[in-house]
């Protein structure tokens, strides 16, 4: 009100009781025109810094004052009424908003968030570890893990074998320069918390670089594969990728991939997705599995046709998933061998200007395209990745282990990786391997991207393959 003005500091008993409640009163004489001194030094009080005048209609007892005074009184407080006034409402009105917005705030926090885990999993009832072989689909007995059970280490966690080192050159975004963000505040991953409380774990089945799975019983009964990054490994970036992982794999629902249960944790340092449990171990395990049958029996043929399944799923997707890892570490076991393919860290869906992160996923797994460092590929990559994986459930051996340099010497990663780009090696298959299949295969590993046929075909030329073979019998 300062500056504004005003001529009498004269008031009424109930308008000086109101000043004298306000916290803060920026008036002082000098503001009015008319100085106190006519006031009786009786009817003068004190508020603030300001020393008004007490009278019962603005003018008390100052009978030396003229009408055009108390007139000029009146006016001039009805102006100081109507901008404290102003002052008094704009001040409520900005309490007002301010009230709303941490109302409105606190009635979000405390919303109750509904959790989209698997009923299969948690419900009243857990389901059995395996099907009986009286069941649908069964194909085959429990098989025992050669070295330590099912990988579910993602690309970002794990390195592979001595055989093949990763490669990723993928940059970390702006979504991976820092935890922007809270766990707690992730509504997204809120929705998939269980109680960090009902996890117990058993043992470690498998580990890798930067992440480590151990098998964990849910609620005291369900067996669950739990995926962690080793505590020694934490990273901000790590972190966010683990994230990112667990989010894109959430709403998958297909039978030939491994499923997402939930997640927990009690800080951003000790999360963990929680995935179905594979008993049989991976893929690789079972080749190297003495036990393993060494021909193309229907078992071996119905993995194929399970692996190629997951790839027709992910790639239908608008826009499609490109897995970008696919090999046999990569796809797990369940109790009744059905395979599932897992591991989804290094998956991308294909962006609008086809451009994709260059160099990333297992050396000789790779296709060409993805070797040279293009960013110009799509899911044709993955296709190439199963062809690799059908030469290695051919001959159950790690691609281009049987190659030889000049000298007799097994030729190292590099040298291997520059004649697959070239278009000079492509992985054998043996003289048992059905020639249709073969063919197939051959297919998948075109060096032209645009010559491997799509997954879908692959499915259906491969279940014409697995009921000719089955004929044949």
């Amino acid at each position: 009100m300062k500056g504004n003005p005003m001529e009498s500091p004269w008031f009424t008993a109930s308008e000086a009781d109101f000043l004298a409640q306000l916290t803060y009163l920026d008036l002082e004489n000098s503001d009015f025109t008319k100085p106190i001194d006519s006031c009786n030094v009786l009817n003068r009080e004190t508020i603030h810094s300001l020393t008004v005048c007490i009278s019962d209609h603005g003018n008390d007892d100052d009978t030396d004052s003229s009408d055009e005074v108390s007139t000029s009184s009146s006016s001039s407080t009805s102006n100081v009424f109507a901008i404290i006034g102003a002052v008094v409402g704009g001040l409520l009105a900005l309490g007002g908003i301010v009230f709303a917005g941490i109302w409105l705030y606190r009635r979000r926090s405390k919303k109750p968030r509904t959790k989209v885990v698997r009923e299969s999993y948690f419900g009243g009832v857990s389901p059995p570890l395996a099907r009986s072989p009286a069941d649908k689909g069964y194909r085959g007995g429990r098989r025992t893990p050669v070295s330590g059970g099912p990988r579910y280490c993602s690309n970002d966690y794990e390195e592979d074998s001595n055989y093949s080192p990763r490669i990723s050159t993928r940059s970390t975004h702006s979504n991976n320069s820092s935890m922007a963000y809270s766990l707690w505040n992730d509504e997204e991953l809120l929705s998939l918390q269980v109680k960090f409380e009902e996890i117990e774990d058993i043992g470690t089945i498998g580990s890798g670089a930067f992440g480590v799975i151990w098998l964990v019983k849910y609620r005291g009964s369900q067996l669950l594969a739990s995926k962690r990054l080793r505590s020694d490994q934490v990273t901000k970036q790590r972190t966010q990728a683990f994230i990112e992982e667990i989010k894109m794999v959430a709403p998958f629902d297909h039978p030939n991939v491994v499923r997402l249960v939930g997640c927990a944790w009690t800080i951003e340092t000790d999360l963990q997705a929680l995935f179905e449990y594979m008993e049989n171990g991976d893929l690789r395990d079972y080749l190297v599995d003495p036990s393993s049958p060494r021909h193309w029996s229907q078992e071996l043929l119905q993995l194929a046709v399970d692996i190629i399944e997951a790839l027709v799923y992910v790639h239908s997707f608008t826009p499609p998933l490109v897995h970008r890892d696919l090999k046999s570490r990569n796809v797990l076991l369940s109790g009744d061998m059905k395979a599932k393919v897992t591991d989804f860290g290094a998956s991308r869906y294909k962006s609008v200007d086809e451009t994709m992160t260059a160099a990333v996923g297992t050396g000789r797994w790779l296709a060409p395209e993805v070797i040279s460092g293009s960013s110009k590929y799509d899911q044709s990559v993955d296709v190439f990745s199963f062809g690799v994986v059908l030469s290695e459930m051919d001959t159950h051996t790690i691609p281009y282990d049987d190659v030889r340099g000049a000298n007799g010497n097994r030729l190292n990663d590099i040298a291997i990786l520059q004649l697959v780009a070239t278009g000079q090696l492509r992985p054998r298959f043996g003289a048992s391997c059905p020639p249709e299949l073969r063919m197939l295969a051959e297919r998948c590993l075109a060096q032209d991207p645009e010559e491997r046929p799509p997954a879908y075909v692959v499915a259906y030329e491969l279940r014409v393959i697995q009921r000719s073979h089955y004929t044949q019998l």
